[in-house]
């Protein structure tokens, strides 16, 4: 799908997703070459399923959002687009805490490296 090959990606992310029908990025990748192809319904609901699957994933709310303006849904563009800019701005303050935490483990095995190897 990421080398923009979506013709070809279709009939294999749809074979798959027959045998996988709960797994978010199957139909995410799917809705994806859909609206690439300009099959904007298409599109839509298989983004709504993955948007169900994962309603915590920012990616398939910004592609829904992109579909609904194609296809003039304009409130509902809105609202997707919304609820990306949440969860893209969780996953931001997510990150800066876990790098905090990060920094905090450093600095403190840091010290205790030190302090140990001053001993001997």
């Amino acid at each position: 799908v990421h080398q923009g090959l979506y013709q070809q990606a279709v009939p294999y992310l749809e074979k798959a997703q027959k045998g996988l029908p709960r797994m978010m990025q199957l139909h995410m990748f799917l809705g994806q070459s859909y609206a690439e192809l300009n099959e904007f319904e298409k599109a839509e609901e298989q983004l709504l399923l993955a948007t169900q699957l994962e309603p915590e994933a920012p990616r398939p709310h910004y592609l829904l959002g992109s579909v609904y303006m194609k296809l003039h849904k304009t409130q509902e563009a809105q609202k997707e687009m919304a609820v990306y800019g949440k969860l893209r701005q969780g996953q931001q303050q997510n990150a800066l805490e876990k790098a905090r935490n990060i920094r905090e483990l450093g600095n403190g095995s840091g010290a205790g490296a030190s302090a140990g190897g001053s001993r001997q």
